[in-house]
């Protein structure tokens, strides 16, 4: 099943491309789901409505910055609830001059709490929290 629900999801996302930058509802239905699409390019929401529950997305985008302050996504349904913000350019310190990101996420039985920090080169750093001990990874574009 949560393989149908991933197809489904990728098609919205599909969906969501090609209607691009006007802000429409897009709906449609399958065997398996309903799926509603709101918004453009810059913002809305998505929501898939399956037997096992809802899925709601809502997204905001910013300017054509490849680090918006402020840019977010959250997810609100099924298993888990999630959010990932972008808290912009690190001023200082060890992560200076990349770009952070926040990442949450809650479910029945545990809480995770992720930083990303990456350049535009895609060198990046990823911090979780995980039940209150803390893990660091580093990447190279």
């Amino acid at each position: 099943m949560r393989k149908k629900i991933i197809g489904i999801f990728a098609i919205s996302l599909l969906l969501f491309f090609v209607i691009g930058c006007q802000s429409n509802t897009v709906e449609y239905t399958t065997e398996d789901a309903h799926v509603e699409i709101d918004g453009n390019d810059v913002e809305g929401t998505v929501v898939v409505e399956t037997e096992d529950g809802t899925q709601t997305v809502e997204y905001k985008s910013g300017e054509d910055s490849w680090c918006q302050e402020g840019a977010e996504w959250s997810s609100t349904g099924l298993d888990a609830n999630t959010e990932m913000i972008i808290v912009g350019i690190v001023e200082s310190g060890k992560y200076e001059g990349y770009c952070h990101i926040t990442y949450d996420i809650e479910t029945s039985d545990t809480s995770a709490n992720m930083d990303y920090y990456f350049d535009e080169d895609g060198n990046g750093y990823q911090v979780m929290e995980i039940n209150g001990q803390t893990y660091e990874n580093s990447w190279t574009g």
